[in-house]
């Protein structure tokens, strides 16, 4: 025999859930330096990479939409139009949050745009990476990290005030019913004697947007893309045909050259007793230019090690100053509020004088119902005591 047991349904329970997440965005921008007493000119990328805090304070009544008052028993239909809200189809509408994020990506890349110029794309993880278009000295690179950095509150005003119109909501009584992207509402004053007025507001979501510094890293290059010490060496790669000598370059200021490799190099001179026999490999082979990120100890230490000049670490120290000592600290914080397409209804009840006077004859005639019944107790009372013959006790009976 089998029973039947009731599913075990878990009551309702409401968590705390993280109510910020966090975006990260990073620019690219090339400084170039001229070490002292060289022709050639060496540059670092500098890359600082950001982090946007988005964190979600609550809703709130935002601006007043409409007011209507109806009279006892009165019905109308209110409409509610969303302007822009429907210049994008269904399918492709987005959330508040989604709005706020890809708007404020566009406008980051187009404001800062306006002082300098910028490439970006957005990368997979939701972020945007912008790329400085030219080389700057570190004078000019401090100066458009300051002038950047100073553009983030306008362009956080700017997406607020985009995304608010995106969700521009209007009410008044409905004029068009064959507009289908026109909600509909009705309402009815229920009370019998008493005119309600309904006042709408646009509920609006506050935000709360914080950007941090979370790093900055720098890809250096020695001057003529050469690191201390390279060398020249000939493998197989270029041949010379015939009897036809291989054209010595001369070597670049920078250049450090082994005394084993110089011997090669004159072999241009030997160019009459036969040169290098026909068909042999010669190639120029240079240890490649340094290409990675590294932070500030790092590229000191890595300047140190190869025995580089000043004029480098100069640079990394002045571009040092521009990031946070602590390594990603708060540098701009902005408070917004976003309206959304609901709308919060407050009704206001008004007092009826028709009411008020049939409240005033009421009280009088429960006073006048009160004294008859005072006065009916009064005429038993003199009956009774006529009944029984007696006489009125002073200060106890009543007379």
């Amino acid at each position: 025999m089998t029973s039947i047991c009731p599913a075990g349904i878990p009551p309702v329970q409401f968590v705390d859930c993280e109510r910020c997440i966090d975006r990260y965005f990073s620019t690219h921008d090339t400084i170039i330096f001229t070490p002292p007493g060289q022709v050639t000119s060496g540059a670092c990328k500098v890359t600082r990479k950001y982090r946007w805090h988005i964190c979600d304070e609550g809703i709130g009544v935002g601006r007043h939409l409409h007011s209507v008052t109806l009279l006892p028993g009165e019905e109308v239909e209110l409409e509610v139009v969303r302007k822009h809200k429907f210049d994008t189809s269904l399918s492709a509408q987005a959330s508040i949050e989604e709005e706020v994020e890809t708007d404020l990506q566009v406008k980051l890349l187009e404001e800062w745009g306006k002082t300098e110029k910028v490439s970006g794309k957005f990368n997979h993880s939701g972020g945007i990476e912008i790329f400085g278009i030219g080389g700057k000295t570190v004078q000019d690179y401090q100066r458009s990290v300051e002038t950047k950095e100073r553009r983030l509150s306008e362009v956080v005003s700017k997406t607020a005030a985009s995304v608010s119109r995106k969700f521009e909501t209007a009410m008044s009584l409905k004029a068009e019913v064959e507009n289908k992207f026109r909600a509909v509402r009705k309402v009815k004053n229920p009370n019998p004697c008493q005119p309600v007025t309904f006042h709408h507001f646009q509920i609006v979501k506050k935000f709360r947007r914080q950007l941090f510094l979370v790093e900055q890293t720098y890809d250096c290059t020695p001057p003529a893309g050469l690191v201390g010490g390279s060398d020249i060496t000939f493998t197989d790669a270029i041949r010379a045909p015939g009897r036809m000598a291989p054209d010595v370059v001369p070597t670049p200021p920078g250049w450090s050259i082994p005394d084993d490799r110089k011997a090669v190099l004159a072999c241009g001179g030997e160019a009459g007793q036969g040169g290098p026999p026909v068909g042999r490999p010669v190639e120029l082979k240079l240890d490649p230019p340094s290409s990675r990120e590294m932070t500030r100890d790092e590229v000191l230490a890595d300047l140190a090690a190869r025995g580089a000049g000043d004029e480098e670490a100069r640079v990394i120290r002045e571009l040092d100053a521009l990031a946070d000592p602590g390594g990603g600290g708060l540098i701009f914080e902005e408070v917004y509020c976003i309206g959304t397409d609901s709308v919060f209804v407050q009704a206001q009840v008004s007092e009826c004088a028709a009411c008020a006077d049939d409240a005033v004859k009421l009280k009088e005639l429960e006073v006048k119902k009160l004294e008859l019944e005072l006065e009916k107790l009064r005429c038993e009372i003199d009956l009774c005591r006529k009944e029984v013959g007696g006489k009125p006790r002073p200060g106890i009976d009543p007379v």
